[in-house]
């Protein structure tokens, strides 16, 4: 499995009662499951109650920036 940056902890978590390696950040309260696709290749993925969404970040210097897709509806006019 792909190492997560240092602000997350190893873990396990249930998945279909199969326990599964993840890592867990505390303070997003955000949950990382890596997954295998057909060539073998294995990124990570954040897991929530069955939905799975692919995790990017950037890095540099110590600084970790996780890339979401922000929720149009919270945008102001203008």
């Amino acid at each position: 499995m792909p190492k997560a940056n240092m602000y997350f902890q190893e873990t396990t978590i249930k998945i279909n009662d199969e326990d599964v390696p993840a890592y867990y950040n505390e303070a997003s309260n955000i949950t990382l499951v890596g997954l295998r696709n057909e060539s073998l290749e294995t990124k990570l993925f954040i897991y929530d109650n069955g939905n799975y969404k692919l995790y990017e970040e950037l890095s540099f210097n110590q600084l970790f920036i996780q890339i979401l897709n922000m929720d149009e509806t919270l945008l102001g006019e203008g």
